[in-house]
């Protein structure tokens, strides 16, 4: 019977609910019910009620999800066998030419200057393993970058100009740099990385040669939350790297950052590229997006915080630039890799520093208990076997909290960072070092004003 509202009644607007229920013949039924309530002033007169049976429809939502989650689960390991079979050709490649120029060096009956070559080759794969898993750590977002000031026009005029000598005559280079454009805080390194990544990806996109263009432009923040509602900062630069090569449909764009998605030969490289761009560009807070059309070329921008330079911070990179990378203090080095800790040592002790080793925490912990009043600076790596490297250099620097600690591993998780920073002056060494870095770095802890 159709219900008629008097002048005085009101309807709540219908509520949808869905429980399960026992059927007659004892099996659990899905319920969908609409619940219709009629007001007259404050008082309830009427309540509607349609239910109905919806459990073939809640099987059926059900499955749905279980087979998109079996295709996400699919997608999921899909995007780690890509990235698993090109790490694995990588490196093969890489031990491949250190154990050739080994075979080489132990044959004992070359010229000085053929080992001299041998040891380069060895020293550059070496440096091509170390960019490779820096790349694989920036891409599972395992290190901070190492935030300096950065002239962006002069950084990509004095790469740009750089990389012109090894690109084809067939590719004309246009740099259209807004001089009113501010810097940004960025990792000098990983920026010159992006900015390779993506030359790289235009060159590969133009066989036939063409035009790459890159630009930078001032944006204001507000005009980004449209397509970035994380855009928090009132100004950013924008980089554009663009080409008028063969461009990418739909389909391939919206891959482009996955991790060994690559629409070249498997011989052309390791497909890690435009993965790592994005991780970089995540990484300084920014953003980035592709714009592409089949045969019109693809232009990819990438937003980041404007900042302005640290005249104090230039005038420090510039004294650390000048000094002496020799010492007398007393260092202890704490290493469980016996060749590292030998080699490394030496190196230490040929620049004039006294060294105390130790293989583990226990054993740090000791010396230091020891001799605490001579170190004046703790080099330790934080995978120890027995107690952990953090662990043992909390507890020395209880002992002395005037202590200067370096800690050295191959990633430093961003929670432990931060609370090692809150316990105190603590610096860091990323793993595979060069012991130039070392060096520099123990000078630059060292001679830092006491907090």
């Amino acid at each position: 019977m159709r219900h008629y509202l008097r002048q005085t009644e009101e309807k709540i607007p219908a509520t949808y609910l869905e429980f399960p229920a026992l059927a007659k013949d004892g099996r659990v039924i899905w319920l969908g019910q609409n619940v219709q309530v009629i007001l007259e002033g404050a008082k309830i007169v009427e309540v509607q009620a349609v239910a109905r049976d919806i459990t073939d429809l809640k099987k059926a939502e059900e499955e749905r999800l279980r087979l998109e989650q079996q295709f996400r689960q699919a997608q999921k390991m899909e995007s780690i066998g890509r990235l698993a079979g090109g790490i694995a050709h990588d490196f093969n490649n890489i031990l491949g030419i250190i154990l050739a120029y080994t075979s080489i060096l132990e044959g004992g009956k070359n010229s000085p200057s053929n080992n001299q070559m041998s040891l380069l080759a060895i020293k550059n794969t070496v440096g091509r393993a170390k960019k490779m898993v820096k790349e694989l750590m920036t891409l599972a977002h395992k290190t901070r970058p190492e935030l300096v000031f950065v002239d962006i026009n002069s950084s990509v005029q004095d790469f740009t100009n750089m990389i012109m000598e090894t690109f084809p005559r067939t590719i004309a280079f246009l740099l259209d740099l807004d001089p009113r454009v501010a810097g940004i805080l960025a990792d000098p390194n990983q920026f010159d990385q992006v900015l390779l990544n993506l030359y790289v990806n235009a060159r590969d996109a133009m066989p036939r040669g063409g035009t790459l263009t890159v630009r930078t432009t001032k944006i204001q923040g507000e005009t980004l939350r449209d397509r970035f509602p994380e855009a928090e900062t009132n100004d950013y630069v924008c980089l554009s790297v663009s080409d008028t090569g063969i461009g990418m449909d739909d389909k391939i764009r919206a891959r482009v950052f996955e991790p060994f998605f690559s629409t070249k030969k498997q011989s052309s490289g390791s497909g890690l590229g435009l993965a790592v761009v994005y991780g970089i560009v995540q990484s300084h807070k920014g953003f980035i997006e592709v714009v592409s059309e089949v045969d019109e070329g693809s232009s990819f921008r990438l937003f980041f915080p404007a900042s302005r330079p640290d005249q104090e911070r230039l005038m420090e990179m510039r004294y650390l630039g000048e000094r002496t990378l020799a010492g007398h203090e007393t260092i202890l080095f704490v290493e469980d890799e016996d060749l590292l800790r030998s080699a490394v040592g030496g190196v230490l002790q040929q620049k004039g520093y006294r060294v105390l080793f130790a293989k583990d925490g226990i054993e740090a912990v000791e010396i230091f208990m020891k001799n605490h009043h001579d170190i004046k600076l703790v080099l330790s790596d934080l995978g120890l076997p027995g107690l952990g490297g953090w662990e043992a250099c909390v507890t020395m620097r209880e002992i002395n909290p005037g202590v200067r600690i370096i800690v050295a591993s191959g990633f430093v998780e961003p929670q432990m960072k931060a609370e090692m920073a809150k316990l105190g002056d603590n610096h860091f060494i990323y793993k595979p070092y060069e012991t130039s870095e070392v060096l520099e770095r123990i000078r630059e802890v060292l001679d830092a004003p006491s907090s």
